[in-house]
């Protein structure tokens, strides 16, 4: 449950509804007026492996980038807006995973991306360290 009621909280207010229509404020309303049926849900759909269709289909938006003549197709930034729902079952999925993976030390030393508390900056850093230390050492 606090699992998902993490995820549930760090849903951002006021963002674009995917094609379902519902936004996160009302997915957190739902949490919060039945938090065991929303966490059975869940539940049951990672059991059994079920991510629905609905909440992989995504609404495009095309952005305008400014200054540019709007009669050409570059010049729009396509965005894809998904369901909140498929949103929430995606972060479940990722965050099990690479706890998971984290857990049972896994990954590779060197892998930087998508790695809680490393980054690219991280990555340089120690390569800068490396780098330091080689000189020092000749």
């Amino acid at each position: 449950m606090q699992e998902v009621e993490a995820i549930i909280l760090s849903i951002k207010p006021n963002k674009a509804v995917g094609v379902d229509g519902l936004p996160g404020e009302l997915i957190k309303e739902i949490f919060f007026a039945n938090k065991k049926w929303f966490v059975e849900l869940f539940n049951i759909l990672v059991g059994r492996g079920i991510f629905p269709v609905l909440w992989k289909i995504a609404r495009v938006v095309l952005i305008d980038k400014e200054d540019k003549n709007l009669d050409h197709p570059s010049h729009f930034r396509p965005i894809c807006i998904l369901p909140c729902w498929g949103k929430i079952l995606d972060k479940l999925i990722s965050d099990r995973l690479s706890y998971h993976l984290e857990k049972a030390d896994i990954l590779s030393d060197p892998q930087y991306g998508f790695r809680r508390n490393r980054s690219t900056l991280t990555a340089l850093n120690n390569i800068l360290n490396f780098h330091q230390s080689a000189k020092e050492d000749s």
